[in-house]
């Protein structure tokens, strides 16, 4: 009755429905009662035709008994069962398998996912300097020359007991006492900047 209705009013009460087998989904086949010739209309897409939609019948390994396979120009298939009614649904995969196979993909682009993840981590990895090892020198690590700060309070005893040992003269001892001495003067003089 609903497929009735979606026909124009003209062609449910002139021209009756004729079976064509290998129709695709949503097509009906009609007699056009003037010309004795059969046409075809998609209530869908509200299409008429005088060629058939029908694709070319295909066998397919596993096709359950009764059912029949057809592709079309465009190379989708559809399938026919064996009450004639037509199906873009694979009669091969029952409602478990389809699901069972969506899983199957979901995990597939997962696995990638989770690869090219791996693959970038790793190459930030190799990329980052943190895991590369700089050989450090006596400058780059400066609390061995914690004597020379002005804030600690040994630093003078420090700087004149090293003074007094010096063979330097009374004035350069007077100023490494005042901490006065520049960072170019105490290289001269053999002591660290």
């Amino acid at each position: 009755a609903a497929a009735a209705a979606s026909r124009p009013k003209a062609a449910r009460a002139v021209n009756p429905r004729v079976h064509v087998e290998g129709l695709p989904p949503g097509w009906e086949a009609f007699l056009d009662r003037r010309t004795k010739s059969t046409y075809f209309y998609n209530a869908a897409s509200k299409t008429s035709s005088w060629i058939s939609p029908a694709g070319t019948r295909t066998k397919l390994k596993g096709m359950p008994t009764g059912w029949k396979a057809f592709k079309l120009s465009a190379g989708k298939d559809y399938f026919v069962g064996p009450s004639g009614k037509s199906t873009w649904d694979d009669p091969r995969l029952l409602p478990g398998e389809k699901v069972l196979a969506m899983i199957s993909q979901q995990e597939k682009r997962l696995r990638q996912r989770r690869v090219r993840a791996s693959m970038l981590a790793s190459s930030e990895a190799t990329s980052s300097r943190e895991d590369i090892a700089y050989p450090t020198s006596q400058w780059a690590d400066r609390s061995w020359m914690s004597f020379l700060s002005h804030s600690s309070p040994t630093s003078a005893a420090t700087l004149s007991s090293l003074a007094s040992s010096s063979s330097s003269s009374s004035a350069s001892s007077s100023s490494l006492d005042a901490g006065a001495l520049t960072d170019d003067e105490r290289l001269r003089r053999g002591l660290a900047p």
